[in-house]
């Protein structure tokens, strides 16, 4: 039996969109973790340039754990989705789930400026009308 899969290689060079993704990386551990726990543990503190908790190691394994994915079966290809973070339901069942971030435009089109615009903040809902 013949399966194919295609697999995406940038070779040996970083890409050079890092940045939105160690951002985007971060945004997903935001959204999925307690604001207290988020703010001790990856906001960092201005005088000391240094989280106000340092990691447990738990934490350092969950956070350097491999992406979670789903496989499927379609003729002779085989998908791969990846998900980007897992949880519990109401009724204590393991769930996966995927989160969409993306960064504001100006970053996106500006990527070796980005800290230019980390203070950005978005004023509306929907663009121009």
């Amino acid at each position: 039996m013949n399966l194919f899969s295609i697999d995406g290689d940038s070779g040996f060079s970083e890409p050079s969109n890092i940045v939105l993704l160690k951002m985007g990386k971060y945004m997903e551990k935001m959204l999925t973790t307690d604001m207290d726990e988020f703010n001790e543990h990856f906001v960092l503190d201005l005088m000391t340039n240094k989280p106000k908790k340092e990691l447990s190691e738990e934490l350092q394994k969950e956070l350097l754990q491999e992406d979670y994915f789903r496989y499927m079966r379609s003729g002779k290809m085989m998908l791969r989705s990846q998900i980007d973070t897992r949880g519990v339901d109401e009724d204590g069942n393991d769930i996966v789930f995927e989160l969409k971030t993306r960064a504001i435009a100006p970053q996106r089109y500006d990527i070796d400026n980005y800290i230019d615009y980390l203070d950005y903040e978005i004023g509306k809902f929907r663009g121009r009308e």
